[in-house]
């Protein structure tokens, strides 16, 4: 296996509501709900913009609440996707692969691409983005939408994207 790129540095987790999105000028300003203030983060060509399929949210957040994914009125492990999923990931569980195991980075591939312009206002959005400086804007590395259910389940939700991997716990946040 060969590296095609290393990237090393300081990021940024933002969690938040969508306050604009500008196609023209490829920027996004998101309200921080940890801050409470607004975030202008910079949508570039290798930033990934990926949305999260209702059904795949309510089982992450069941997870975030240490509840069991197969609770009755969710898809059963290895059910088809409900309608409209067939780009959607494996019901098993986010980014599950054959021996168990969450791979999330896989999963985030498999997920549904999005353009700025698909982002409303009042979206929730996950943002993994480059630190920024004084005079730049942060850039969006992994933005996430779709990820409603994550944000009102657990304050620990933010960081899902941080660690590009699932516990077995409740915490996603934990390695």
């Amino acid at each position: 296996m060969t590296a095609e790129e290393i990237v090393s540095g300081t990021f940024r987790n933002i969690a938040g509501t969508v306050i604009s999105a500008g196609p023209g000028n490829n920027k996004v300003s998101i309200l921080d709900l940890l801050t409470k203030k607004p975030v202008v983060v910079q949508v570039t060509g290798d930033s990934q913009l990926r949305k999260l399929p209702e059904f795949v949210a309510l089982r992450m957040a069941m997870r975030l609440r240490g509840v069991s994914p197969e609770t009755p009125g969710l898809p059963a492990a290895g059910a088809p996707a409900p309608s409209g999923g067939g780009n959607a990931p494996d019901t098993r569980g986010p980014g599950a692969r054959q021996g168990g195991g969450a791979d999330f980075q896989q999963m985030l591939a498999r997920l549904p691409e999005v353009k700025l312009a698909d982002l409303q206002k009042g979206d929730a959005v996950i943002v993994v983005a480059t630190e920024g400086t004084e005079t730049s804007a942060p850039s969006a590395i992994t933005l996430l939408s779709g990820v409603e259910a994550l944000l009102t389940a657990s304050p620990a939700a933010a960081s899902v994207l941080s660690p590009w991997s699932l516990s077995s716990g409740g915490d996603l946040g934990a390695q």
